[in-house]
């Protein structure tokens, strides 16, 4: 009764907020030790399931996810073009700087926030002041929520406001699109992957397309659910944008679910 409270706590909720190598892999469930497995072991995971646990749920994005799955898939891109990255750093620091931006207060911090602002995508100031904020007080090495430093936290909004959503956004934004082909296919592979392996796919709330969500209460805003585009998209072929690219794979998936539901254990 103990060790799920205990994960939870210790593990996700403190050591996963101090460790930000690759944040995509320091998620809910996860094990940043070992980011990836190889192919056949994800198929004998596969068969373990359909034999075992053929109704378990799966999920990849929760009310409790620390960043929504295709946050995720915008962070882990890094680890294709590591060189560049390094590079964006170099600049995104350089330019915080030669702008008058207040730096990070701890190199921890700007790792965990150049990488969400990569992954996120969006440069909205509150969303990422209160995400971040939420990051230093959980890893509590600088302050936490018991015994808040009101320097430091003053350090990481002056930072995040300057940096990730001040002047050098842009280099982010350019970054970003140069990377748009390979998010796509992290978004659209990991849904597929989602939507078809054993188990019962959980498509949370306003995942059907594309969502880009933070820690809660980022990702517990009001969905926008538009039946109106997916009728649009049934009746032509052209995809306008990744979301409602993935919209069209999500329906055409679980329809075939639907049709199906031999094939998937059911």
């Amino acid at each position: 009764q103990t060790a799920s409270a205990l994960r939870a706590k210790a593990v996700e909720d403190t050591a996963f907020y101090r460790h930000a190598p690759l944040l995509s892999a320091a998620e809910v469930g996860g094990a940043p030790e070992r980011p990836a497995v190889p192919v056949e072991e994800f198929h004998a995971y596969c068969a373990r399931v359909q034999r075992d646990w053929p109704y378990s749920g799966t999920v990849l994005t929760t009310h409790d996810t620390k960043r929504s799955a295709d946050v995720r898939a915008g962070i882990s891109v890094l680890t294709q073009c590591p060189g560049r990255w390094a590079d964006l750093l170099a600049e995104v620091t350089e330019q915080t700087s030669r702008t008058g931006g207040t730096g990070a207060p701890d190199p921890q911090l700007a790792w965990a926030a150049w990488q969400t602002a990569v992954g996120f995508g969006f440069p909205y100031d509150q969303r990422l002041q209160n995400a971040l904020l939420k990051h230093v007080r959980e890893a509590g090495l600088h302050t936490s929520w018991t015994e808040q430093n009101e320097a430091y936290e003053k350090a990481v909004a002056a930072f995040v406001e300057a940096g990730p959503c001040g002047p050098p956004l842009y280099a982010v934004a350019s970054f970003a699109r140069e990377m748009d082909a390979h998010v796509r296919a992290n978004v659209l592979g990991a849904a597929l992957l989602h939507l078809t392996m054993p188990g019962v796919p959980d498509v949370y709330q306003g995942t059907e397309g594309e969502y880009r969500a933070l820690v809660d209460p980022d990702n517990r805003r009001p969905a926008r659910f538009q039946p109106h585009v997916l009728e649009r998209l049934d009746s032509q072929r052209e995809r306008w944008d990744l979301s409602e690219e993935k919209l069209a794979l999500t329906a055409a998936a679980l329809r075939l679910r639907g049709r199906r539901p031999e094939l998937f254990g059911g």
